[in-house]
């Protein structure tokens, strides 16, 4: 892993928390890793918004439970050239869906499937993200960024 690791990011933040110790100690040579361990379980969003001062002003975002061997150049450029300040990954490969999109625009994110009507992708676990979207949505204390994500693109 840490091969691809360098070749796609070879300056790293990792936020870990729940058995966040047993990657500290691990063997990263050649890739700039940070971890940053939680003090209490803060959610994804609280997690990025303790973890603010340390990111860059433009991200890529990862979940842990996911790793995708995509083509990050061509998610770079993607965004570069969508003028929106997030662009996610969207499959329609999965066995549910949890948003709708339109012309390769996400316009309807539903991660607890409150209203399944017309939901046709599903996020596929990797984003591109300006801060300016973190700076906006965070806010002390524990919050979930994928319940109360809003897709920030303009139409």
């Amino acid at each position: 892993m840490t091969g691809w690791l360098l070749r796609v990011a070879p300056r790293s933040l990792v936020l870990i928390g729940h058995l966040g110790e047993r990657f500290e100690d691990f063997d990263h040579e050649g890739v700039d890793i940070v971890f940053h361990k939680e003090k209490s379980p803060l959610g994804t969003g609280g997690a990025l918004w303790g973890a603010r001062d340390l990111i860059e002003d433009r991200f890529v975002l990862l979940w842990g439970d996911d790793l995708h061997m995509i083509d990050y150049s061509s998610l770079l450029q993607t965004h570069n050239s969508s003028g929106c300040a997030l662009t996610m990954t969207v499959t329609t490969g999965h066995s549910s869906f949890n948003l709708e999109h339109v012309g390769g625009r996400v316009i309807r994110y539903d991660k607890r499937l409150d209203n399944p009507e017309g939901l046709n992708g599903y996020e596929a676990g990797t984003s591109i993200v300006e801060k300016s979207v973190l700076d906006n949505l965070g806010r002390d204390g524990t919050w979930s960024w994928e319940e109360e994500f809003t897709p920030p693109c303009p139409d």
